[in-house]
């Protein structure tokens, strides 16, 4: 994400006009966009004008509008935001109060514009506008004929590209397998070297059952030796070769989830989530008076100044409800005064969700606590508790038609 301006618009209202330049800042960006928001952008709208005649003639004109966000459609890995409200500017061809709805794609340039920007939007703002914060690291999953090229970030793993071919079965005498698995590693090649940032990326997972993974893994170093795609070369002590259960996407949670290519991702940014729901779980299984979970524990436990390290999922931050949206935003910013460390966890991400399940946020104390007498447990705080008696976790998984 780019800012391309910044001030305070007629109205008293902090604007930053921004520019998406993946489709992970859209993500960043839905999560700093609210009802009540107000946004600056060119659009489309169709105009109907009749003649003295009486017959009609349509025309689709582009002008730039202000809103005021009402709704929100956003699907996350979705190429686009749509963003709902009314014209709260005179416009020649949008009347005052009209209702329309404009579209926020990579590359499209906006102004957004809030009456409060509280905390945890401008640090969601900074992170979008973050180089350092983007993918460093990418994956390629795979199975015989299916594979998918993907890149990890701090907030989401994200699909590159999708490559699925027909293998046929090996046969004696026949060469028909060796030559599809080659046009098949052929082609996650040159996928990878159309769509992996390599200035950017410091390492390359190849995740596979069986021994596909180091089969595909010799044929890209051949190949880009024979012909010199630097690219690959340069990176050739930075794959990560392991095993993951599937060809899919999914398994990619299971492989971020091994010590040992946690280790080796030691200096990327995208499992500083694992890093720490491991530790939160370590606490759970070893100190477990050290490790509490949801809202009023945590709340209780803020209260006394004993958390030295919250754990907060994006997804609090998106309440409907204005008065439990502005809680958690208290809660993040009383804590960091107290020198709190504050984790907040993407929903994109296992972790995340994981987290969603104890109710959207956890912490690991500094010292154990004594809970008062009166203190009311949280409603799903019963003898159904997410953790069994040895302390493992068992989750359960838990507008018109004036449009650009």
């Amino acid at each position: 994400m780019k800012i391309l301006s910044s001030g305070i618009d007629s109205d008293g209202r902090e604007f930053f006009k921004l520019l998406p330049t993946d489709t992970e800042d859209l993500w960043h960006f839905y999560n700093f966009l609210f009802e009540g928001d107000v946004i600056t952008t060119k659009t489309q709208r169709k105009v109907t004008r009749e003649s003295s005649t009486g017959s009609t003639a349509s025309t689709v004109k582009t002008t730039v509008l202000t809103i005021e966000v009402k709704e929100i459609e956003y699907n996350p890995g979705d190429e686009l935001i749509r963003i709902g409200g009314v014209n709260i500017k005179q416009n020649k061809i949008v009347k005052l109060n009209a209702h329309h709805t404009v579209e926020i794609y990579v590359q499209k340039a906006f102004t957004i514009a809030k009456e409060e920007w509280d905390l945890v939007s401008k640090e969601t703002l900074k992170e979008a506008c973050d180089p350092s914060a983007t993918a460093d690291v990418a994956a390629i999953v795979l199975k015989e004929g299916l594979a998918h090229l993907c890149v990890i970030t701090p907030s989401m793993t994200l699909l590159q590209a999708k490559i699925q071919l027909s293998i046929p079965r090996k046969r004696k005498g026949s060469t028909g397998h060796e030559k599809s698995m080659k046009k098949f590693f052929e082609q996650i090649l040159q996928s990878a070297l159309r769509t992996f940032r390599f200035d950017i990326i410091k390492c390359i997972i190849i995740a596979s059952p069986g021994f596909i993974n180091e089969q595909l893994y010799n044929y890209m170093i051949q190949e880009s030796t024979k012909n010199n795609y630097k690219e690959i070369v340069n990176l050739k002590d930075k794959f990560i070769i392991c095993h993951s259960s599937d060809g899919h996407k999914g398994a990619l949670s299971e492989v971020l989830a091994n010590p040992s290519v946690i280790s080796k991702l030691e200096n990327t940014k995208s499992v500083e989530q694992v890093r720490l729901w491991d530790k939160f779980q370590e606490t759970i299984a070893n100190n477990e008076e050290l490790a509490y979970y949801g809202p009023n524990y945590i709340m209780y436990a803020a209260e006394q100044q004993a958390i030295d390290h919250l754990l907060i999922t994006d997804s609090v931050f998106r309440s409907k409800d204005l008065l439990e949206r502005k809680k958690y935003v208290k809660l993040v910013e009383d804590v960091k005064e107290s020198g709190t460390n504050v984790t907040i966890f993407s929903t994109m991400h296992d972790s995340g969700e994981d987290l969603n399940g104890l109710g959207g946020v956890a912490a690991i104390l500094r010292y154990p606590l004594q809970l008062p007498e009166d203190f009311e447990s949280d409603k799903s705080d019963d003898s159904d508790s997410d953790f069994d008696d040895n302390n493992d976790f068992n989750f359960t998984d838990n507008n018109n038609n004036n449009n650009d």
